[in-house]
């Protein structure tokens, strides 16, 4: 029997940005999501009707709400914009990019409006892993998955294991 996928903590699904998806895979911006459960969900969409007043402002929150209550991870995410790595506290000697460590409370300083946009929708549009990600999230073994200092375990894809 298999576990719903949003209570299985190792179920996640990656985004890639259309503008990004010609890059090769190892420099390729990648957002990694955890699927929400329809209540979830729902409850998103009933505060956002409770505040919305139908502004592109309310609708520009609603979608970071809703990255922001799924988004997990990102990989490949390098920029050498000075004011960017300012307000991640990083800084480039030599002006080449720096890889961005996983600040999701940033969002707002590293994303355009369509692409906080193209990601909010991948968010809906995902409500369950395509075949492909259950093969690349699949069970963990002690060669792909990593534990931060909580003891939460993060898969990694079985293609960036070694």
């Amino acid at each position: 029997m298999t576990m719903p996928i949003c209570l299985d903590p190792r179920q996640r699904f990656s985004v890639t940005l259309e503008a990004d998806k010609s890059l090769p895979d190892a420099a390729r911006p990648t957002f990694i999501f955890r699927g929400m459960t329809q209540g979830a969900f729902i409850d998103l969409i009933k505060d956002a009707e409770h505040r919305a007043k139908g502004t592109m402002e309310d609708q520009a929150a609603f979608n970071f709400v809703v990255i922001k209550a799924s988004l997990r991870d990102w990989k490949n995410l390098r920029t050498a914009e000075p004011e960017i790595l300012a307000a991640f506290d990083l800084s480039s000697a030599d002006g080449e990019p720096v890889e961005l460590p996983f600040r999701p409370d940033l969002l707002g300083s590293i994303l355009s409006l369509q692409e906080v946009r193209e990601l909010a929708e991948a968010v809906c549009e995902r409500a369950v892993l395509s075949k492909d990600d259950k093969k690349k999230f699949a069970t963990p073994s002690s060669s792909n998955q990593d534990a931060d200092a909580g003891g939460t375990t993060t898969l990694k894809p079985e293609s960036a294991s070694t």
